[in-house]
């Protein structure tokens, strides 16, 4: 098929339809854009899912829509599961404290009765 028939093909397309297709291009150039962009921002020995870095690239330009949103979805519970506890007053993750925090942040209001 010569690419001259596919753009026929192509014309013959309801707005509507050429409007999706040009709607799902775009997201899945974003959603490519915004992983390699994570990709490269991501430090050596972080390894998500315990794959190396790599990995992941191939991953993210192989697998189409459903590599690069894999690698931030992995990459995302790689921090949270690794991420250092907060520190400082009413951040030490239990619930009283961040229920005193807040209670702190948003006193009560007096001027209801």
């Amino acid at each position: 098929m010569s690419s001259h028939h596919s753009l026929e093909s192509l014309a013959l397309l309801p707005p509507t339809v050429k409007g999706l297709i040009i709607a799902a291009v775009v997201i899945q150039v974003v959603v490519l854009a915004a992983a390699l962009r994570r990709w490269l921002q991501l430090p050596a020995g972080e390894r998500p899912m315990d794959l190396p870095k790599p990995v992941w690239l191939a991953v993210i330009l192989v697998c189409n829509i459903i590599g690069p949103v894999a690698f931030v979805i992995a990459l995302r519970r790689h921090r949270t599961h690794n991420a250092e506890p907060a520190t400082g007053p009413g951040c030490t993750g239990s619930a009283p404290d961040r229920a005193g925090l807040v209670t702190r942040l948003y006193p009560p209001d007096r001027t209801t009765r």
